[in-house]
């Protein structure tokens, strides 16, 4: 007979077991319409993922309520999850200054050469607004950085949490398989369609992207990242389905190949694995393909899971649908981007360069690191000359060395480990599961999360919601089935494995509270971070409209922007940039107003001869109130745009001392400030900040060569030179009229012929009688001659372009023949010989050299212009 107490614990038991039926569909839901929007890299729709794992948590959180106790299975790779998460935490964490000096010396230290020993105030002696965290109390270099940061992270802990205590079977891990072949699939065919039939920079035929697409991912890099998890996946499912087609009795039987080609699932999934492979390897992204390479190793290193016949058979079909799709799509273009690989150039887009400029600073923040999500702001710190100061490196393009500049040692050594228990607890599943179906599952999880660890060495997939989600479900899947006691394979995990916090029978309310907690945190900040973004959109709209209205809603949007996202440093610095930017517009609409005015009674007033009338001197008179209430009228825009733009420059630098536009617009409006430091101070912290930026470094000289310091100025706009030319004529000019000829070569310029002769084009010819232009090329030739070795064609070419501009056409000609003779195919070069021949009125010479340069260039019109004018000479001369 059933008892009460039987039928409640039958309800219970259901009760259960829709939960974790609802808690599965809600993770496949996430993980397979993630990647459609974007990667879900827009803050939209990671906030609808951060409010989809508040969901699941609740679920979580009622299953405590019906179960009535609060577990939690024992799980190594949790602990590392959970530890990287507390070191965020940690970095953030306001510290004493002698305790921060002991654990990071280099935030100290770096933190006090970026900001004023005395903090500043704004006009009219106003305090500037306090920061919560600023930045040299904690370890953290941009605590509103690590924050954004460990909002990010914790939906992946979270997810990977509901999933290890609710999901861990083999029956779950098979259904992802399905729902990722599918969804892979999909992906696959839709990134080709979309690929053949829209600009390679177009999202969904409509959103411009500003790289190479593929999918709907914005960078065809992250596209593989999914894909290769779903090609792992499908591969583990296709092993089980082989391995379950062979039956128990026939483990070790040949299976017939014929029998297995049979199956219409086996067919299936090999056509969806094809389709998947092809399209990674269409995506042309070469860390991809070797990231599928090295997992398909693994797998075959992996030799414990089938009919090794039918696996061999199914992965010469897979391969030779594979190789047939690329063939249609169009495999010379695959051929031409991945034989940069064996060619030696596949990292020729600049990335060992940076990562080893970054190497060299790790040295300042060993232990600890910077912070979470301080990479784009550390990495600028150690460029060197001649590096793109343009280029914003978001992020590494490398996880491991990212983890170890943002989280020091402490980070890269629990990333590590994470990698190293995901493969331990892998192959305890692989040996628990040996000769059965769901060896094949396990095997396909290990292969799709060695695509992501490989992949992560040359790229920042999971730094995308969509692709850390998946990893983090398939992670959880392999933890749980890795994990579980021996008999107990197939099921959940055991008894034994599980925590159980009591807490005198408060346990599940407890857990409930804390899921509540965490899920609220998770939608308050996802919610937050969406509608900044919207008023950020809202902003940029409006800023490229004209008119004091559109500026005055920019503003406003960035307001509230700020609002919703205080400690986002960027939105505090866009909004002191409209603010200054009003400023401007306004003062400067105000000017030509009154300018306009004062000419028009200006006019009336004198449009009469003779002495000035009274209406003249009223006229005086008003003017000189007109300029009174002008000056007025500055002040109150001052308080109206100025002092706001000033209060959010110094919360940005405040927050974060990173950032270099805080630190060149205190420096310009320095003077509106009280207890501010010199203006060379801040510009030369900006120097610091961006050591590779030629306009810092020539305005940092402009300033201290108004502030006496002659050396400093040289030193400063050699730097500025050595980083780009862009400023070349200004530190010609400027230099030209402050030192002699002599300082200016040597104090000035560096040793660079080719940059000295371009120096002397931008000197007036008659300063100082021409001496400094003189020095210029002297010492530019000068350099050329002390070269050591033959001298190359380029480099006989440049002397005889400083020969010619020195007065020297006999030694400028013999020059010219030395470079033709070694390069004979320079047109260009020819036709300045030429051109110089002419001028000499060696006129057969010249027209033997324009004809050569008509051979080789027919279309050229200054060649037969100049052909007709010497042949024309020469008539005049016979």
């Amino acid at each position: 007979m059933t008892t009460d107490l039987d039928r409640g614990a039958t309800w219970r038991q259901r009760g259960v077991g829709v939960l974790r039926v609802a808690i599965e569909a809600g993770v496949l839901i996430l993980t397979c319409l993630s990647p459609w929007v974007f990667g879900a890299v827009h803050p939209l729709f990671e906030s609808l993922l951060s409010g989809g794992v508040a969901v699941l948590t609740l679920l979580w959180a009622a299953r405590m309520l019906l179960e009535w106790r609060l577990t939690w299975q024992k799980c190594p790779l949790a602990l590392c999850l959970a530890g990287l998460f507390l070191l965020g935490i940690a970095q953030v964490v306001p510290l004493p200054e002698p305790l921060l000096a002991r654990l990071s010396p280099g935030t100290v230290r770096l933190c006090g050469e970026l900001l004023p020993a005395q903090s500043e105030t704004l006009p009219g002696g106003e305090a500037k607004e306090a920061v919560a965290r600023p930045a040299g109390s904690t370890i953290s270099l941009a605590p509103g950085a690590t924050r954004r940061a460990l909002l990010q992270f914790l939906p992946v802990l979270m997810l990977f949490a509901v999933v290890r205590n609710n999901l861990g079977s083999t029956a779950a891990l098979r259904r992802l398989s399905v729902a990722a072949v599918a969804n892979g699939t999909l992906l696959a065919l839709f990134a080709l369609l979309q690929f053949f039939t829209s600009p390679h920079d177009t999202l969904y035929w409509t959103f411009p992207s500003q790289g190479q697409v593929f999918g709907p991912f914005i960078c065809r890099n992250h596209f593989p990242f999914y894909l290769n998890v779903c090609v792992g996946l499908a591969g583990g499912l296709l092993v089980s389905l082989v391995s379950s087609g062979a039956g128990p009795a026939r483990r070790d039987e040949v299976f017939s190949p014929a029998a297995l080609l049979q199956d219409p699932r086996c067919l299936w999934v090999t056509v969806a694995l094809a389709v998947m492979v092809s399209s990674v390897v269409f995506s042309l992204s070469r860390g991809g393909v070797l990231a599928l390479v090295g997992g398909g190793l693994v797998g075959l290193l992996a030799r414990c899971a089938g009919p090794r016949q039918s696996l061999a058979t199914v992965t010469l079909l897979t391969i030779f649908l594979t190789f047939g799709l690329l063939d249609w799509f169009g495999l010379p273009r695959v051929e031409a981007r991945l034989g940069t690989l064996w060619r030696g150039d596949a990292l020729e887009d600049g990335r060992l360069p940076m990562w080893r400029n970054v190497l060299g600073g790790v040295k300042d923040f060993p232990v600890w690191g910077t912070g979470y999500g301080t990479f784009r702001h550390v990495e600028p710190l150690s460029r060197q000359p001649g590096d793109d100061p343009t280029v914003d490196y978001e992020h590494a393009h490398n996880d491991y060395l990212e983890a170890l500049v943002e989280g020091g040692l402490l980070r890269l050594v629990l990333s590590l480990a994470t990698v190293a228990f995901v493969y331990r607890l892998g192959w305890r599943a692989l040996r628990r599961y040996r000769g059965q179906p769901g060896a094949g599952l396990v095997l396909g999880a290990l292969v799709g999360l060695t695509t992501v660890f490989l992949h992560s060495a040359v790229d920042f997939g999971l730094h995308l919601p969509a692709i850390a989600f998946l990893a983090a479900v398939v992670c959880a899947h392999l933890a749980a089935l890795g994990a579980e006691p021996e008999g107990q394979a197939g099921g959940a995990a055991g008894v034994g494995d599980k925590h159980t916090l009591r807490l005198w029978g408060l346990g599940p309310v407890a857990g409930v509270a804390a899921c509540a907690a965490l899920g609220w945190l998770l939608v308050d900040a996802g919610w937050r971070s969406a509608r900044a973004d919207q008023f950020r959109l809202a902003a940029l709209r409006a800023r490229g409209e004209p008119g004091p209205e559109a500026r005055e809603r920019q503003i406003r949007a960035l307001e509230a922007a700020v609002g919703r996202a205080p400690q986002d440093d960027s939105l505090q610095v866009a909004l002191a940039g409209a603010y200054t930017q009003a400023f401007k517009e306004q003062s400067a609409r105000r000017a030509t107003v009154a300018q306009a005015t004062a000419v028009a009674r200006a006019v009336a007033a004198f449009a009469s001869p003779g002495p000035p009338s009274p209406a003249a001197a009223a006229w005086s008179a008003a003017l000189t109130a007109q300029q009174e209430v002008g000056r007025a009228d500055d002040e109150e825009l001052a308080r109206r745009y100025l002092t706001p733009a000033l209060r959010h420059y110094l919360r940005a630098r405040d927050s974060c001392p990173l950032l270099v536009v805080p630190q060149v617009q205190l420096a310009a409006l320095r003077d509106r400030l009280g207890g501010a430091d010199p203006r060379g101070a801040y510009l030369e912290r900006a120097t610091r900040l961006r050591p590779s930026d030629a306009e810092i470094w020539y305005l940092a000289g402009a300033q201290q060569l108004l502030d006496g310091e002659q050396a400093r100025a040289c030193q400063s706009w050699r730097r500025s030179l050595g980083c780009s030319e862009a400023f070349l004529g200004e530190i010609v000019r400027g230099s030209s009229r402050v030192l002699g000829p002599d300082g200016v070569v040597s104090e000035v310029f560096p040793d660079r012929p080719d940059l000295l002769f371009r120096a002397a084009s931008e000197v007036d010819p008659q300063a100082e009688g021409g001496q400094v232009r003189a020095a210029i090329l002297t010492r530019a030739l000068a350099l050329l001659q002390e070269q050591p070795g033959r001298r190359q064609a380029n480099d006989l070419h440049l002397e005889a372009l400083i020969r010619n501009a020195l007065g020297q056409p006999a030694e400028a000609l013999d020059a010219y023949r030395a470079a033709l003779a070694r390069d004979p195919l320079q047109a260009g070069w020819r036709y300045e010989f030429a051109r110089l021949l002419y001028q000499q009125e060696r006129l057969h010479e010249a027209e033997r050299e324009l004809h050569a340069v008509l051979r080789e260039q027919p279309d050229n019109g200054e060649a037969r212009e100049l052909l007709e004018t010497v042949l024309q000479g020469l008539l005049d001369k016979d």
